[in-house]
C-alpha cells in the first residue's frame, strides 16, 4: 500500500501495510458458449490502477498475483468494443485466496437503425448516438462519457446527419438512447480540438427506447436542435 508524505523536511515515520496477492478463475460464455476468443480485464475499483488483461483460453480464464481487493472483471470479445460485445461482474479478492467467476456476454441478433431529423431553424451536420441499456441520465458529453467508460454493454456510432447510425448486435430489452448533435466540419482539424475542449459544454438529448425481439432490424428517431455554439 501507499501513504503521501506530509510537506516538511523532517524525519517521518511511517507504518506500511502490505497487500497480499490473491488470484481469480472463470469462464467467460457468449450466448450460454464458452467464448472460444475473448479478453478478460481485471481492473481496481479502489482508486487505484492496478490491473491485469488476460486471453480467454476455451473459454477459461486465469489471472494471479493480483493485490487482494475489490475488481471489475470485462471480458470483451475480439471486435467487441462499441458494439455490447462484452460484459462484467464484480469480485472481491482475498489475500490467499483464489475466486471462481462466470462472465456471460449476451449477444442479441437485433439491429437498430438511428436516424436524426434536425429541429425546425436547425443546422445539423452530424451526430454521435449512444445507446445505454436501462434508464440513464446525462445532460452534457463530459456526463455521458462517464456514463460510457463505466459500462460494457454501451454501442455508439459517430454519423453524417444524413445518413443512418447501424447498432449491430443488440439485445431486446429497455434502452436509454442519447444523442450529441454536431454542427461543423468534423474532417476540420481545429473544430475536433474544440469538440474536445468543451465536453462539458456539448449538449446531449436522452430518450428512452424499447427494443422488441422481433422484427431484427428496428429504426428509431430523434430530433436533434443545433450544437450549442462554442466558444474559441
Amino acid at each position: 500500500t501507499g501513504q503521501k508524505l506530509p510537506p516538511g523536511g523532517g524525519a517521518q515515520t511511517l507504518d506500511l501495510t502490505l497487500i497480499g496477492f490473491a488470484a481469480v478463475e472463470g469462464t467467460v460464455t457468449v450466448a450460454g458458449v464458452p467464448a472460444a476468443q475473448a479478453t478478460v480485464v481485471a481492473q481496481s475499483k479502489g482508486g487505484g490502477d492496478q490491473y491485469a488483461a488476460v486471453q480467454v483460453s476455451d473459454g477459461k480464464f486465469v489471472i494471479d498475483r493480483l493485490p487482494a481487493g475489490a475488481y471489475r472483471l470485462s471480458a470483451i470479445l475480439a471486435g467487441g468494443a462499441g458494439t455490447g460485445s462484452s460484459a462484467g461482474v464484480d469480485v472481491t479478492l482475498a489475500a490467499g485466496a483464489r475466486a471462481t467467476v462466470t462472465i456471460a456476454i449476451e449477444v442479441g441478433d437485433v439491429s437498430v437503425v438511428v436516424s436524426a431529423t434536425p429541429k425546425p431553424g436547425a443546422v445539423l451536420d452530424a451526430f454521435q448516438v449512444f445507446l445505454l441499456r436501462g434508464v440513464v441520465s446525462a445532460t452534457n458529453a463530459d456526463e455521458l462519457t462517464q456514463l460510457v467508460l463505466g459500462r460494457t454493454d454501451a454501442r455508439q456510432a459517430l454519423v453524417a446527419a444524413d445518413q443512418a447510425a447501424r447498432l449491430e448486435k443488440v439485445v431486446p430489452g429497455g434502452y436509454t438512447l442519447c444523442a450529441l448533435p454536431i454542427t461543423g466540419d468534423l474532417n476540420d482539424p481545429a473544430f475536433a480540438v474544440l469538440l474536445q475542449q468543451h465536453v462539458k459544454e456539448l449538449r446531449v438529448y436522452c430518450q428512452r427506447a424499447e427494443i422488441a425481439a422481433s422484427p431484427l432490424e428496428q429504426s428509431v428517431t430523434i430530433e436533434l436542435p443545433s450544437m450549442v455554439p462554442l466558444s474559441e
